[in-house]
């Protein structure tokens, strides 16, 4: 299943980079973006679509299958890129969270609370009232990532 939707994505990304890079962004830019950026090694370009959340100017992004993906890699010790978020071109550095930091706590939180879908989407239970548990860190940990430009 995983591999089936992974697949539909890779062959609809350049469809759905064209569209949120043009004047028809608003068809899908309320919760799409695209990341532009050298890959750390081959320092080959790369665009990709992803879901983001953009909270006082930091763009978040979840991945819920990050075992599955390589491009939040380029992230990990911090990395410039371009987001066009909401058809507007922004230079962003990215980094991912560590899993567990108070930090990362606070930005999954914030997204979760935005909406339910996002915390299905991950594979975790949230409930408001009792907050981001151990036990759901523990979980994110495991299957996905989150990565914050700012």
């Amino acid at each position: 299943m995983k591999r089936a939707v992974l697949k539909f994505f890779d062959r609809t990304n350049p469809v759905m980079i064209r569209v949120l890079t043009s004047r028809a962004h608003r068809l899908m830019s309320s919760g799409l973006c695209v990341i532009e950026y050298s890959g750390r090694k081959s320092g080959r370009s790369f665009r990709l679509p992803v879901g983001y959340h953009d909270i006082d100017g930091v763009v978040i992004v979840s991945t819920s299958i990050a075992p599955e993906r390589n491009w939040w890699r380029n992230f990990v010790d911090g990395h410039p890129a371009r987001l066009c978020v909401k058809g507007q071109w922004r230079e962003m550095q990215g980094r991912v969270l560590e899993p567990g930091t108070d930090e990362y706590r606070q930005w999954v939180e914030a997204i979760f609370r935005r909406g339910r879908v996002v915390s299905k989407a991950m594979g975790v239970d949230f409930d408001p009232k009792v907050g981001l548990t151990d036990e759901a860190v523990g979980s994110l940990a495991e299957n996905s990532c989150v990565t914050i430009f700012e």
